[in-house]
């Protein structure tokens, strides 16, 4: 991914500097900064109306949205016939890149600063839970009292899980993965993917965590995805892929 995007950010940059270069170059006039200011005004004035839709609903509101849409145009317009078209592109490019700093703050001060660990936060996808951070002291814990160290108890563990149970556990000496898991182990604990009606080896048991959790956003319509980039309201149904560790109750 890094390979991929790297390129087109650096592309994004060069011509980001050469807009930013030619607007220097025209300067923009008094008229120019009336105009910013009004758009600005604008643009706010349509965030509210679009925030207060996700509240209430309340078609008023959408309304009130679309016109101040169509008041941006016919300024814009007038704009362009008052001042020509040099002066005009300038103070759109600007108009633009102010709207798009303003959208990136917001989507990034939202997923880093608060929404970083939600599984419904469509931004990261699908991310590990925060419950399997209880993984590894769980089963140091057991190590401590049946081997005397934290990492050294065997453990077994099922090869669907790759690689992020592992990093997980990366202090463990002995771990051993597997794409069957037998019936009578020698482990003294067992991981594997969580299954209604699996039965684990003989003499086990067994204890869950979340290893996985997304949220399902199938069926959704526009303004759910409103009401989820305006404010992260918490849309779609959050699912939860679990593992099971198996431990024997005394270690022979």
């Amino acid at each position: 991914m890094v390979i991929l995007v790297l390129p087109l950010i650096l592309l994004a940059g060069r011509a980001v500097e050469n807009l930013v270069a030619t607007i220097r170059a025209s300067e923009i006039d008094a008229q120019g900064w009336l105009f910013l200011g009004l758009g600005a005004v604008l643009f706010a004035y349509l965030y509210l109306q679009l925030v207060a839709f996700t509240f209430a609903g309340e078609k008023a509101y959408q309304t009130l949205a679309i016109v101040s849409v169509g008041v941006l145009v016919v300024c814009f317009a007038a704009f362009w016939y008052w001042m020509g078209a040099t002066s005009s592109l300038s103070v759109g490019a600007v108009t633009f890149l102010m709207l798009l700093l303003a959208l990136s703050v917001h989507t990034t001060w939202q997923l880093n600063l608060y929404r970083g660990r939600d599984a419904r936060e469509l931004v990261v996808r699908r991310t590990t839970s925060v419950d399997i951070l209880n993984l590894a002291p769980f089963l140091e814990d057991l190590s401590s009292r049946w081997t005397r160290a934290p990492h050294v108890m065997a453990v077994l563990i099922e090869e669907d899980l790759q690689p992020v149970v592992s990093w997980y556990m990366r202090d463990f000496r002995d771990m051993r993965f597997t794409n069957a898991m037998p019936d009578a182990p020698q482990e003294l604990a067992v991981i594997a993917m969580a299954q209604e009606g699996r039965e684990g080896p003989g003499q086990y048991v067994a204890q869950r965590f979340r290893l996985y959790e997304s949220a399902q956003t199938a069926g959704l319509g526009w303004g759910d995805w409103a009401k989820w980039y305006l404010r992260r309201y918490e849309i779609g149904s959050l699912e939860s892929v679990k593992i099971e560790v198996w431990v024997k109750p005394q270690p022979q």
